[in-house]
């Protein structure tokens, strides 16, 4: 699943491949930015990482309602998880960022 970010908002593609996790930034989109359009969706890790909130990816539309997305991702977690790639105390799964022209 690719998470994309632009001015404009947070949407989702491929939202049923569970085997890749990452977050695909504009490219004219500075780290200011970037934060700013993130906002409590998830925090920045320098320039390449990024931690997602759990809660907030669970409400995007329009995966929020869709018993079987959320399945999916209960199993991607659960092998996150086995990698460190939970942040369970927080909340979040680590992401990778990836710039997007």
């Amino acid at each position: 699943m690719i998470i994309v970010v632009t001015r404009h908002g947070i949407a989702l593609e491929q939202p049923h491949d569970f085997r890749a996790f990452s977050i695909a930034v504009a490219d004219d989109l500075t780290a200011d930015t970037l934060r700013r359009a993130l906002g409590d969706f998830a925090a920045l890790q320098g320039e390449s990482h990024a931690w997602v909130s759990e809660a907030a990816l669970r409400r995007l539309a329009p995966v929020r309602d869709d018993r079987d997305w959320q399945k999916g991702l209960d199993g991607m977690i659960a092998y996150a998880r086995k990698h460190g790639w939970v942040d369970a105390a927080a909340g979040t799964i680590r992401a990778h960022v990836v710039r997007r022209a």
